[in-house]
């Protein structure tokens, strides 16, 4: 080999190792920076507690993912549920968040199925089973007189392979489903932490925004018709829904009369959301609404507070010129005053 073509095959070496070593500096940065990334997350917030695993897969196998800040993490501390709305996850709540971390409340949010982080679903063992047999050789039958083939080793049971679980595919059922089960697993978490003495589940306050406040007001009622979990003190519906499911739920519901001060809060300039609210209100009063009741009395039985905006949801939230966040925190400490102070006592679930 002449001497020429010795120096072209170390050039090459060379420039090949150092490109390999370049490659695995800029893969190794990047893993750094994700790690980074996460840890900055972390430090922002060190007292958030991500939810998710095991404890909270629901009842038909959809895994689901939420957050918990602690507060004060004592037998007065305030647990608030936070609910998000429709096509939109718990990061909607953040402005309220920040603003009920100052007074020390315990927060829990989550996102709903096919929502934000809770988009994976395991499959029931009989869609399991399909899905193994489609994935298993099939040998075939041998013929007559041939030589019989070895037959293929039958592979174990395999572990469920999750699946993608999207809102934009929901069926009727599915929606049925999320009003049922997704918010099982998370109040069994705060009755864990009641009974550790960190929060006071009797003092529970449930917020939720469109979609999620009409699966808070089935809450408020499931857990109001329960002898022994009569403990939720407001509920505020940020521009409620007025679909079938809104209707059924929340109508005729005599826990929002006296028991349970319900809230509702609409942006104004958006009409249809003005009406929703007004309809929903009638609803869940009844025979009991008066004609000349002022829905937006904070003295009315189910009051509503009209703010100047097109805005709804989070995003009515987010107007910081309102100062929604801070009027919702003050509305939640008056809310205890009509409370019996007997009731409100911490007692184990």
């Amino acid at each position: 080999m002449s001497l020429s073509v010795r120096i072209f095959i170390v050039l090459t070496c060379l420039v090949l190792s150092s490109y390999g070593f370049a490659a695995q500096n800029n893969a190794n940065s990047g893993a750094l920076q994700e790690n980074e990334t996460k840890e900055a997350s972390k430090l922002s917030d060190p007292d958030m507690t991500e939810l998710s695993g095991r404890n909270f897969v629901t009842s038909d196998r959809v895994l689901l993912a939420g957050s918990f800040y602690p507060g004060h993490a004592d037998k007065d501390t305030v647990p608030v549920i936070l609910l998000h709305g429709q096509g939109k996850n718990r990061e909607e709540f953040a402005p309220l968040i920040e603003e009920m971390k100052k007074r020390g409340y315990a927060i829990l949010t989550f996102d709903f199925r096919g929502h934000g982080e809770s988009t994976t679903r395991f499959p029931n063992p009989r869609e399991q089973m399909q899905d193994q047999a489609m994935r298993t050789p099939n040998p075939g039958m041998p013929n007559p007189g041939m030589m019989v083939q070895p037959q293929m080793p039958v592979r174990p049971p395999q572990p469920p392979r999750p699946v993608e679980y999207l809102e934009r595919n929901f069926k009727r059922v599915d929606y049925e489903n999320m009003y049922k089960f997704d918010s099982l697993p998370f109040y069994r978490f705060l009755v864990q932490q009641n009974n550790e003495e960190k929060l006071n589940l009797n003092k529970l306050v449930i917020i939720g925004a469109d979609m999620g406040g009409t699966v808070g007001g089935r809450m408020t009622t499931q857990l109001w018709a329960n002898s022994r979990g009569k403990n939720v003190r407001s509920l505020v519906i940020i521009s409620p829904n007025y679909d079938p499911f809104s209707k059924a739920l929340l109508k005729d519901t005599k826990c929002f009369h006296k028991d349970v001060p319900l809230l509702m809060i609409v942006g104004q300039l958006d009409r249809q959301a003005r009406e929703n609210a007004l309809n929903l209100r009638e609803d869940i009063l009844g025979k009991e609404r008066k004609r000349d009741d002022n829905p937006t009395s904070m003295s009315s039985p189910v009051p509503i507070a009209e703010f100047p905006s097109e805005r709804q949801g989070g995003e009515l939230l987010r107007e910081s010129k309102l100062g929604i966040p801070q009027k919702i925190a003050d509305y939640i400490d008056e809310t205890f005053a009509k409370h019996k102070e007997k009731d409100l006592k911490w007692r184990k679930m």
